[in-house]
């Protein structure tokens, strides 16, 4: 299927965030507004077991976005050059970080969205790159989100005017580029797991381009 990461851990990858979806358990009633449940179910022209639905999903949000956030660490890591940090607990204890390309001396902290981190996060996150470079002086180190809210960047971390040539910010489709050597691999990785779980139909064209960052894709998918 790809030239940089075996089928077979590529499926591994999909069943982790089945399981999360699997797991999501009932959904918690006393948390439940009968008249917001009255308005959902009117505005939505739903019934209340649809709407039931729904909401079992929707208080599982948080379980199934941290799996879906896991999903690109264990994909990344089974690349060749690359490690998920998260099986080598001595150095995750030592840095906190998701990933290593060990030959070419590239650290990476990698998130969902371009706002998964708030101000004080991305503060915190800068610092610890600060302090983890003064301990592995030949490194790089990248901030990496996978969902762009406008283009997709590959540049210079800087952060109140602090900048250094080896903090970094990638986002979008350049994170892809970054892992796999070419951006586009995003668009095919989007279309190969929607194939996988035999989706009905494709993601939109447009709506992988946003989020990415890009202004076009191939033409197979337009």
């Amino acid at each position: 299927m790809f030239n940089f990461i075996d089928d077979d851990k590529f499926f591994l990858c999909i069943e982790k965030v089945k399981i999360a979806y699997s797991a999501v358990g009932d959904i918690q009633r006393n948390s439940l507004d009968p008249f917001k449940i009255s308005f959902d179910c009117a505005m939505q022209g739903i019934t209340y077991e649809q709407w039931l639905k729904v909401e079992r999903v929707r208080q599982a949000d948080k379980t199934v976005n941290n799996a879906l956030g896991y999903f690109h660490q264990m994909f990344f890591g089974y690349v060749d050059g690359w490690r998920n940090i998260n099986d080598d607990q001595g150095l995750k204890q030592k840095t906190g970080l998701d990933l290593i390309h060990d030959e070419k001396k590239i650290f990476c902290e990698l998130k969902s969205k371009h706002n998964t981190l708030n101000f004080g996060g991305l503060n915190e996150l800068f610092n610890k790159f600060q302090k983890l470079s003064n301990e592995f002086p030949e490194a790089t180190f990248v901030y990496a989100y996978t969902i762009c809210k406008k283009k997709a960047e590959n540049k210079v971390w800087i952060r109140h005017g602090t900048a250094n040539e080896r903090f970094r910010v990638v986002g979008g489709a350049e994170v892809y580029k970054l892992f796999t050597g070419n951006a586009m691999n995003g668009v095919y990785i989007i279309r190969a797991v929607s194939d996988a779980l035999g989706c009905l139909n494709h993601i939109p064209a447009d709506v992988i381009k946003q989020s990415l960052g890009i202004s076009h894709t191939p033409l197979i998918f337009e």
